[in-house]
């Protein structure tokens, strides 16, 4: 009898893993996926043939691998799949846009996420707030930053206008005898006029020159009222 021989090739079936770099992102932001175990690789959907593969999933989205040992006619396959969670970008809106007095606060606030950090801080009751009050001593941008639990951030801005406020003098305090008179002579870089205590009528409402006979010590305030409706008081005593 003769004897034959055979050569049988065995392909030994690829074990696939698969790694997500990252495997959360934002909407729209990249993710690179690798897989290992076998000499070529086919990503579904696709197709892409490489072992590295980018994507920019906008929804969580599975994608499949398939890893080839071997050539045709020869080929042993198995698939592995890559997760890649997506979190939505955040939407952060920011409110008021105001307008102030030197010297006024406003509650400002912001819609949209869970955490919040507010730039700049400086005159900012609680920077880290969605609600928080501010004090500017300028005329301020101050934009927020929110994201869901520190992922996925977004930032949104409010301007808060600050006006000066007028300057006023109403003069230095002095001492007259009874039954003298004394005259109020008020200054400003804006119309000023002196307002009437309670109890004691002025000669001239609103004037910022006027003529006072108190029969006991008494302080008059002089008020001046800018174009921005800011408004400045001095306040100037008579000691009787």
């Amino acid at each position: 009898y003769g004897v034959a021989a055979s050569t049988v090739e065995v392909v030994p079936t690829p074990t696939i893993s698969t790694v997500a770099t990252p495997t959360i992102v934002c909407s729209g932001k990249e993710s690179i996926l690798n897989a290992f175990g076998a000499t070529s690789y086919t990503w579904m959907p696709g197709p892409v043939l490489n072992s590295t593969v980018s994507v920019m999933p906008n929804a969580t989205s599975v994608y499949t691998v398939i890893g080839t040992n071997g050539t045709a006619p020869n080929l042993c396959a198995s698939t592995q799949i890559a997760l890649v969670n997506v979190i939505p970008q955040t939407n952060v809106i920011a409110f008021p846009n105001d307008t102030l007095c030197l010297g006024e606060s406003v509650i400002i606030r912001a819609l949209g996420g869970t955490v919040f950090s507010w730039q700049p801080t400086l005159g900012v009751a609680n920077p880290s707030s969605n609600n928080t009050s501010v004090s500017p001593t300028a005329t301020t941008i101050y934009t927020v930053t929110g994201s869901v639990g520190g992922l996925c951030p977004a930032t949104a801005t409010v301007e808060i206008i600050v006006n000066p406020l007028p300057y006023v003098y109403a003069g230095r305090d002095t001492i007259i005898n009874v039954d003298e008179s004394y005259v109020l002579n008020g200054i400003g870089n804006v119309p000023v006029g002196f307002l009437a205590p309670t109890s004691t009528p002025l000669i001239c409402n609103f004037c910022p020159v006027v003529e006072v006979n108190p029969s006991v010590t008494t302080c008059y305030t002089l008020k001046g009222e800018n174009q921005y409706g800011c408004v400045s008081y001095d306040d100037v005593c008579v000691n009787v």
